[in-house]
């Protein structure tokens, strides 16, 4: 009898090296922003060095975030969360190669809804219909940080550790290295 349940699969997937070096780099990206704080008591100049990297993607407006050590973290909340979830999203595309049954198409899906949500939320704040609100735009900035991490993580798996040499994602070849 067929069940629409996954199938296990044994082994890693053969891309997964390039999984793996997305998920490294995203939480690289998610520790960095967050400890940054620590950093500021112990190695002032390593904080600051951390603060102008995220300065150029974030506006770092200390009203919008959070306070660890008596310190406000490298970015603002919202950007916490997407480098949180991306983390997270990555990690997850890690365990996607257990299970054959689970699908891109509903995650770029996801990725575009949460992205929606985001642009309406900060919208709806810049016409003044609510306020700083930290905890749900963190929440919002996970959500999308993890359908972003898992379709980051995904397309990793097409890195093969050689750049000139990059599989075909629709027929599972091999490209040709351009000459």
């Amino acid at each position: 009898m067929k069940t629409n349940r996954p199938e296990i699969v044994t082994g890693m997937r053969a891309g997964w090296r390039g999984s793996v070096l997305v998920s490294a780099a995203a939480m690289a990206l998610a520790t960095g922003a967050f400890f940054t704080p620590w950093l500021a008591a112990s190695h002032p100049l390593a904080a600051l060095a951390l603060r102008s990297f995220f300065s150029g993607v974030c506006h770092q407006n200390p009203a919008r975030s959070f306070v660890v050590h008596g310190s406000h973290v490298a970015v603002c909340v919202r950007c916490l969360g997407i480098y949180c979830g991306l983390a997270m999203g990555a990690c997850f595309s890690l365990l996607r190669g257990l299970w054959k049954g689970l699908r891109k198409w509903p995650v770029r899906r996801i990725f575009l809804g949460a992205l929606l949500v985001n642009l309406l939320d900060v919208g709806s704040e810049a016409i003044r219909l609510h306020g700083n609100m930290p905890l749900p735009r963190f929440l919002l900035g996970a959500s999308l940080g993890i359908a972003a991490g898992l379709l980051l993580g995904w397309a990793g798996e097409s890195w093969d550790g050689k750049p000139e040499r990059w599989q075909d994602a629709s027929r599972g070849s091999r490209a040709a290295p351009a000459n």
